[in-house]
Formats: structure tokens, sequence, C-alpha cells
């Protein structure tokens, strides 16, 4: 297991190697930082979901509706940095879960 608090310290400890250890890690917790550039890497991972959203109209000669499907990332990298100090994400394979740090 490792440890580290950003994508740049992990550059900084491994070089070169680092991207192969980072895609090598297969269960990662993630409590939330201000380094944008790890953020941004672990939003993309957690992935996106599709998004329906609805339009009506009315007017003169009738009404009209309408939908609009859209991708929206399932957290936002904006949104893992501004998470709450209690609180922690962490994936397992494909599983992505939100929940809060407990002390032991």
């Amino acid at each position: 297991m490792i440890s580290y608090v950003s994508l740049a310290a992990m550059k900084e400890a491994f070089g070169p190697d680092s991207e192969t250890l980072f895609n090598g890690c297969d269960h990662v917790i993630l409590p939330g930082n201000q380094d944008m550039e790890t953020n941004e890497r672990y939003s993309k991972i957690i992935g996106e979901m599709t998004i329906e959203s609805g339009s009506r109209s009315e007017n003169d000669y009738g009404q009209s509706t309408g939908k609009n499907e859209q991708a929206r990332r399932l957290i936002k990298a904006d949104e893992i940095r501004r998470t709450e100090f209690a609180k922690c994400y962490a994936i397992a394979g494909n599983l992505a879960v939100s929940g809060f740090k407990v002390p032991i």
C-alpha cells in the first residue's frame, strides 16, 4: 500500500515510475485536497452519468415539450477540492463511494 496526498508528491518521489504506480492502484482513498491536477484525475476516474432535463413552452399556437440528455461528472474536481474535512471518497475497482472519516 502506498499513500500520497497528491499526484505531484507521487511524481516527486517516484519520477517517471509514478504513472505506472498510479495506474496500478485499484483501491484509492481520497480525502480531498487543494491539488487540482489530482482532483481532476480522480474526477475522470470516477466517471460520468447522463442527466435528462425537460423543457416546456406554450404560445398562442400551442405548446411543445422537449427533453435533453447530457453527460455530467459524478463529482467535479472542484467539488473534491471543497470536500469537508470529515468526508472522503474511496475508489475500489469500478465502485466509487463517499463516506466520513471516523477516528479509531
